[in-house]
């Protein structure tokens, strides 16, 4: 349980604490601090340390008690009976001697024990550190890495300043300058024709539109000119039409007031015997209306 417990927390803490100098990536915690939380978590101190002491402790107490219990009044009256209280003391305090004697081999068996313990812990902690030793920075390694990178660092910074100071660096310098100034030349160049071109098709276009509003000036002088004269000439009609009504209206009286006389001239007559001049009047008074109403109908189309 604990190894496979150990192995999944050892795993985890490496790869929190990973650092990578160079080419290699190590943890950069240490191995000692892992080891140190791991056994606190599986060993408690404060037991371990108090029980060393218990053991005689007990051993001390239980010799106390054994007395206790043992230690006679010394009221006997005879000497036999004396003997026998002194008896029963030296057996309580034999068997405190032995209660103490236990106390303190106890204490020597949890001493031998614990120590033997914690050096087989020790043996295998020290293998585990072995074991996962690639797995940790060290300080030397640490020192060594580092000194390799700013080697490098300095290689390459060398390299760099032989490249700047010389004269191949130098010459391809001026050229790529004299280049990028050309090129900026031409663009300046570029810019000022595509400005000028610019202002001159603005120049053209301000010219149209100038053409233009002036021809639209015209237009719109022509456009009220027509307007004023077919308003002109929709008066005229207007005046026309009332004419020709006024005139219409007086030459159909006219013509009835002559149909009502030829009627009453007719009614003297026979009234059997047709007449040729009433009949060819409203033939010609029908013919009369109707080129009227075409008139009035086409000068009604005009308005």
């Amino acid at each position: 349980r604990y190894g496979n417990e150990l192995k999944s927390e050892l795993n985890a803490y490496v790869t929190k604490n990973l650092m990578r100098i160079g080419e290699t990536e190590k943890s950069n915690a240490t191995f000692e601090t892992f080891m140190d939380a791991y056994a606190k978590r599986i060993r408690n101190d404060n037991y371990a340390s108090i029980a060393a002491g218990v053991f005689p402790t007990m051993g001390i107490l239980g010799t106390f008690i054994s007395i206790a219990l043992t230690l006679p009044d010394f009221s006997s009256q005879t000497a036999g009976a004396l003997e026998q209280e002194i008896s029963i003391l030296l057996s309580g305090v034999g068997t405190a001697f032995y209660v103490s004697i236990y106390g303190i081999l106890l204490s020597l068996w949890w001493i031998f024990f614990e120590k033997r313990g914690l050096s087989r812990f020790d043996r295998d902690v020290e293998i585990i550190r072995e074991a996962t030793a690639s797995l940790f920075w060290t300080k030397e390694e640490i020192e060594q890495a580092y000194l390799k990178e700013n080697l490098q660092h300095f290689e390459k910074i060398g390299l760099m300043f032989e490249r700047l100071s010389s004269n191949d660096f130098f010459e391809r310098l001026g050229k790529n300058i004299e280049s990028k100034f050309e090129l900026f030349d031409e663009m300046l160049t570029m810019e000022a024709s595509a400005v000028k071109r610019v202002s001159e098709h603005i120049k053209e276009g301000m010219d149209t539109l100038a053409r233009s509003q002036e021809k639209q000036k015209g237009l719109i002088e022509l456009h009220e000119q027509m307007l004023a004269k077919i308003e002109g000439f929709n008066e005229n009609t207007t005046a026309l039409h009332v004419k020709m009504t006024e005139n219409n209206e007086e030459m159909i009286a006219t013509n009835q007031e002559l149909l009502r006389a030829l009627k009453e001239s007719a009614a003297a007559r026979n009234p059997n015997e047709p007449n040729a001049e009433v009949e060819s009047l409203k033939e010609s008074l029908k013919m009369i209306d109707a080129e009227t109403e075409e008139i009035i109908q086409k000068m009604d189309a005009l308005k």
